[in-house]
């Protein structure tokens, strides 16, 4: 039986690596698909725990220490069967035998010593085929059809881009092949127009969640997460950091952009065409309400983000980067150049010691309260540069050249929404008066 409130259409949901670290984990997500999903959805799951960042360490060390590899193998072996106890002990033979299957050719690849022509892609998809796997079969109690979905069957990536149409056809197949059923697909791996296996980059998985939403013209996506939404500023650093229930896209796309970790830019390329929510939610507390990012702007959103080790480029050097690699491109008036990550930087060997290492504050806010921010840097001594980026003044860039404090990013928080909590009361007294 399923809650009332569920449309027909379908909905998405992904939980990520953390949320499936142990078999109490698998039992627990077990648990919120039940209250959350029905027959048609679909779930998107990373590997369980650290496991791909086991399988890379085995594939490195496989080159030149075998015996090594293989006792990280063994290790890794050893928690992943640790993990079958959330099945139902009568599948406990079939899921063995399967992880035994696959740990066989993964003991196969680290004696052939084929590290260096076996791509990462093919080490890494494990991960996710045995997260997928458990998981399907862990819910058989709850859902009499689910079934595991090999995301290589569906997304094709062609010249390093998402083959759309290819992709959709591929899904269409599937569905026209399958009973209605809850399916539970891989994240981060999909399949080039060869068949090779190939991986989707950083946060691949919440990537993957997004690309079958589109596919699936999808009326909801949710994330699951370690946290219990959208907050005006990290709360695992800053303790009176607010909960920003409703978002918009235009808004959690520049709080992406800044460096947030909640959900990355890229996640929301392939809903552009697509009018779905997205809602971020804690599979730790998920009766708590969590974020809801919708398409239509917000009023009342602020929020303050830190992003340390951020490369200053200046204007000249700039013309060496791609425009996908900046973060921000800073105004011509102001001096010009761009902001870029440390990461991206390292793939332009032009660019070595070619940039200063900042840190950058982004600061959001319909009101105009960024001179209390600025007052508040120099008020702490520390060496800043503030860029203004939207003409209405309601984006704040701030360079800042010394580092700062998790204690004093506390304090800038605390002294931005007061200021805007009086500015939003000082409004309303004025609309009162009118």
């Amino acid at each position: 039986m399923y809650n009332s409130h569920y449309l027909d259409s379908k909905s998405v949901h992904k939980f990520g690596g953390s949320s499936l670290s142990s078999a109490t984990s698998y039992l627990h997500v077990a648990s919120i698909i039940k209250d959350h999903c029905r027959i048609g959805d679909w779930v998107v799951v990373s590997a369980a725990g650290k496991t791909t960042n086991k399988l890379l360490s085995i594939m490195h060390s496989s080159s030149t220490s075998p015996k090594y590899a293989l006792e990280m193998l063994e290790s890794l072996r050893d928690y992943q069967t640790s993990l079958i106890n959330a099945a139902p002990e009568e599948m406990h033979a079939l899921l063995l035998a399967q992880l035994s299957a696959d740990f066989d050719t993964l003991s196969k690849m680290v004696w052939a010593n084929k590290a260096e022509c076996k791509s990462e892609s093919e080490w890494c998809c494990f991960g996710e085929i045995w997260s997928a796997r458990l998981l399907a079969t862990v819910l058989l109690s709850s859902f009499h059809h689910t079934v595991m979905v090999d995301a290589r069957k569906i997304l094709i990536v062609k010249n390093d881009e998402v083959d759309f149409q290819m992709s959709r056809n591929n899904l269409r197949q599937h569905l026209s092949k399958t009973t209605e059923a809850l399916s539970i697909m891989t994240g981060f791996i999909a399949a080039d127009n060869n068949g090779c296996t190939v991986t989707l980059g950083r946060n691949g998985s919440d990537y993957s969640a997004s690309l079958i939403t589109n596919l699936l013209n999808a009326r909801a996506l949710y994330f699951w997460t370690d946290v219990e939404g959208v907050f005006s500023a990290d709360p695992r650093i800053v303790k009176s950091a607010r909960l920003i229930p409703r978002i918009s896209r235009s808004q959690i796309q520049i709080l992406a952009q800044s460096g947030n970790t909640i959900l990355h830019a890229r996640t929301l390329l392939p809903l552009q065409s697509n009018n779905c929510n997205i809602v971020i939610k804690s599979s730790l507390k998920p009766l708590k309400q969590g974020s809801v990012v919708t398409v239509k702007a917000q009023p009342h959103v602020s929020f303050l983000s830190k992003t340390n080790e951020v490369c200053l480029i200046t204007e000249e050097r700039s013309t060496l980067l791609s425009q996908e690699h900046i973060l921000y491109e800073l105004p011509e008036e102001q001096g010009g150049g761009c902001l870029v990550s440390l990461e991206s930087v390292r793939r332009y060997p032009k660019l070595e010691n070619q940039y200063i290492l900042v840190d950058m504050l982004v600061f959001y806010s319909n009101c105009k309260v960024d001179k209390t921010l600025t007052f508040s840097l120099e008020q702490l001594g520390i060496n800043f540069k503030k860029y203004n980026l939207h003409s209405t003044g309601t984006l704040s860039l701030i360079v800042l050249h010394d580092s700062i404090s998790n204690d004093e990013f506390s304090k800038l928080h605390e002294f931005a929404i007061h200021a805007e909590t009086q500015s939003e009361a000082f409004n309303e007294e004025l609309m009162g008066e009118n």
